[in-house]
């Protein structure tokens, strides 16, 4: 069985301003074991250099992409950075199906990583 690297994506919203209706992707991270990258977006620059970095990154079907609430992410993303990802994986969907329990759908990360792997 091949192994994927493994990257935690995560994204912050802003509040809307200047009678906008929709949260916009304040920044984007990704890391990988202990090591992050946050790539910061500025409202008025918009996501076009940021974007292409990550086009190739997030495309790559060599890495594993995960995060809880993967559906959302995955649709903002998309929709505000013209982004799209490979191979994702949602932990909480996975937790929930591993371990038969619906709550961890509804989990942190910290929560989820100190009950299955005993640290954080």
């Amino acid at each position: 069985m091949e192994m994927h690297p493994i990257v935690g994506l995560g994204i912050m919203w802003c509040h809307p301003f200047g009678g906008q209706q929709q949260f916009d992707i304040a920044h984007v991270q990704l890391c990988v074991e202990q090591r992050c990258l946050i790539f910061q977006f500025n409202g008025t620059d918009g996501y076009g250099s940021v974007s292409s970095l990550l086009s190739g990154f997030l495309n790559n079907k060599d890495l594993k992409i995960v995060g809880l609430g993967m559906e959302k992410t995955l649709q903002k993303i998309e929709y505000d950075c013209q982004l799209t990802v490979a191979y994702a994986l949602d932990l909480g969907i996975f937790a929930v199906e591993k371990y038969k329990k619906p709550k961890f759908s509804k989990t942190s990360i910290m929560e989820l990583e100190y009950k299955h792997v005993g640290k954080v």
